[in-house]
């Protein structure tokens, strides 16, 4: 049997507002796998709009130039 949130664990467990957390569940809910994925996506999603808007709030990844020093 698969792993479920309650919508009070859900609620919890990711910080979210009542409401938002109720839309979320009925989406998707209560299955913990399928609500963890769409938690994570939607981290990821908010990261990359963060990153297009303010490319330079990121760290560069380091190049083959700059280990040479």
């Amino acid at each position: 049997m698969a792993s479920t949130y309650s919508l009070d664990q859900f609620r919890d467990h990711y910080l979210l507002k009542n409401e938002e957390a109720e839309r979320i569940y009925r989406i998707s809910g209560p299955a913990r796998g399928d609500l963890d994925a769409l938690m994570l996506a939607r981290s990821r999603r908010a990261n990359a709009e963060g990153w297009a808007l303010d490319p330079y709030s990121m760290p560069l990844a380091e190049t083959r130039q700059s280990r040479k020093g």
